[in-house]
């Protein structure tokens, strides 16, 4: 899988050489590993992200360049789920506490 874009997106090919375009919303270090959630791009101007998966994935380095692994393992993957899961409400956590400081 290749990376363009930059730091915030990236494109990703599959096996069969189709490209998606995802953004990266959130990237996390949990057990030795490095994960990131990934959100479709949306072309469409009536796109709602709300009804759109977000991906997450293994982050891996070969040859200086990252590497974006499917989690096979069910395991694995939901010990990982519940890791974003937590950062993500500790994050709307800290902005509701932001609102409130202001």
């Amino acid at each position: 899988m290749s990376e363009e874009y930059g730091n915030d997106f990236v494109t990703l090919t599959d096996e069969d050489g189709t490209e998606y375009e995802f953004e990266i919303i959130r990237e996390l270090d949990f057990e030795g590993e490095h994960y990131a959630a990934l959100l479709p791009v949306c072309d469409d101007e009536d796109c709602d992200h709300e009804d759109e998966d977000v991906y997450i994935v293994r982050v891996t380095e070969e040859d200086g360049e990252e590497i974006f692994e499917i989690i096979e393992d069910d395991a694995e993957f939901d010990r990982v789920s519940a890791a974003f899961e937590s950062a993500f409400e500790q994050d709307d956590e800290d902005d509701e506490d932001k609102d409130v400081d202001e």
